[in-house]
C-alpha cells in the first residue's frame, strides 16, 4: 500500500486500477488499485493485491531426470539430461563420494546441459540433477560420474624437408590439441634429438646450416598439459646452389653491315636462366670483357667493331643460383 499527494495542477479525477498476470507461473494475478480516499481532497493511495486459482499451474512436483551423462575434459566435467516433464528449471548437485551426500552446485538452469569448470584434474567427481517446478523439486537423477584429465595433444603428421643452401624448411599437419610446436634436430638418425625452436605455426625455417651436412628432424605437439609424441623422422641434406650448365652451340658471324657481328647459341639446359652474359676479346681464350647482357634469348649483335679484326666471343648463362662457366669460343672477322 502506497500513498501521496498532488498539490498544483489539480487535474486529477477518479479511481485508477489494472490487472496483470505473472509470466512466471501465468496462475498469479497481480491488482493494483490507485484511488482518492474520501479523507483528503487532492490526496491519493495505492493497493496491490495478488491471488492465485487454486486449481492453476503444477500440482506435483516433477519427475526425477533421466539420462545424466558426464563427460571428462581438462579441469571441467560437461553434464547432460534429459528434459523431465513438468519442468520448469533444474538443480545440480555434486560429490567427491559415490553415492553423497551431494551439495548443491547451480540452481535455477534452465537448460538440460551444464559444464562445471574450474576442477581438480586425477579427482573423480559425481553429479546428480533434480528437476524444480512450483509444485516443488524432484527425487535425484541416476548418478553420473566424472574424472577430469588434461590430454596431451596429438602427434603431427606429414612432416616434410627441403634443403636449400645452408637450410632447411620443414612443414607439417596441426595436431589436434596443439597451442605450440617444438622442432627438434640431429645429426644421428633416430637418437640425440636437440630441441631447436618452438613455434605456433605448422612451418620452421631452420638456417645457418652446413651444407652436405644430413640432418634428422621430427616435431613435438605441446599444449598447457604438456608434451606429446615425436612425429616420424624426415632427413634433408643442404646444399650450396649449382650454377647452370655453360650454353653451348655458339656461332659467330659477319653480319652484312660494316662493324659488326652476330652471335647465336643454344641455351643452356639448366632451368631458371634469366639472362645471357655476353664477353669479348681480340685474343683466342681471353682475357675476355663483357660487352652485352640481354635476357634469356639466344641472340646477340656486337657493333661498333673495327673492320678487319678478328674478334672472339663466349657467353654465359646467368640464373638465382649464380652464373654459368664460358660457352665455346666462336670467332668472325669484322667487315
Amino acid at each position: 500500500q502506497g500513498a501521496g499527494s498532488q498539490t498544483g495542477g489539480l487535474t486529477r479525477w477518479g479511481d485508477y486500477s489494472s490487472m496483470s498476470i505473472d509470466p512466471v507461473d501465468d496462475c498469479t494475478f497481480w491488482y493494483v488499485n490507485q484511488y482518492i480516499p474520501s479523507s483528503g481532497a487532492f490526496n491519493w493511495a495505492t493497493h496491490i493485491y495478488s491471488f492465485k486459482f487454486a486449481s492453476c499451474g503444477p500440482t506435483a512436483a516433477p519427475a526425477a531426470p533421466a539420462g545424466l551423462v558426464a563427460t571428462p575434459g581438462n579441469a571441467q566435467v560437461s553434464l547432460s539430461w534429459n528434459s523431465s516433464s513438468g519442468a520448469a528449471t533444474y538443480n545440480v548437485l555434486r560429490s567427491t563420494t559415490s553415492g553423497g551426500p551431494y551439495s548443491m552446485i547451480a540452481t535455477d538452469v534452465a537448460s538440460t546441459s551444464l559444464t562445471n569448470t574450474g576442477l581438480t584434474n586425477g579427482t573423480a567427481y559425481y553429479y546428480v540433477v533434480q528437476a524444480v517446478n512450483s509444485a516443488g523439486t524432484s527425487s535425484n537423477s541416476n548418478q553420473a560420474g566424472a574424472t577430469p584429465v588434461c590430454s596431451l595433444p596429438g602427434v603431427p603428421a606429414g612432416l616434410s624437408a627441403a634443403p636449400g643452401n645452408a637450410q632447411v624448411s620443414l612443414s607439417w599437419a596441426a595436431a589436434s590439441g596443439a597451442t605450440s610446436y617444438n622442432v627438434k634436430r640431429s645429426t644421428t638418425s633416430g637418437s640425440g634429438y636437440a630441441t631447436i625452436a618452438n613455434v605456433t605455426s605448422t612451418s620452421y625455417t631452420n638456417i645457418g646450416l652446413t651444407n652436405g651436412t644430413t640432418y634428422y628432424y621430427v616435431v613435438s605437439a605441446a599444449c598447457s598439459c604438456g608434451e606429446g609424441a615425436n612425429s616420424s623422422q624426415v632427413t634433408a641434406k643442404p646444399q650450396a646452389p649449382t650454377a647452370p650448365a655453360a650454353p653451348t652451340a655458339l656461332q659467330a658471324s659477319q653480319a652484312t653491315s660494316a662493324k659488326r657481328i652476330n652471335l647465336r647459341w643454344t641455351q643452356s639446359t639448366s632451368s631458371g636462366v634469366s639472362q645471357n652474359k655476353v664477353y669479348r676479346s681480340t685474343t683466342s681464350g681471353g682475357t675476355y670483357a663483357l660487352v652485352g647482357t640481354v635476357s634469356a634469348t639466344t641472340s646477340y649483335s656486337d657493333g661498333y667493331l673495327n673492320s678487319g679484326q678478328t674478334y672472339y666471343y663466349v657467353v654465359t648463362a646467368v640464373s638465382g643460383s649464380g652464373t654459368s662457366a664460358y660457352s665455346n669460343q666462336a670467332s668472325a672477322r669484322a667487315k
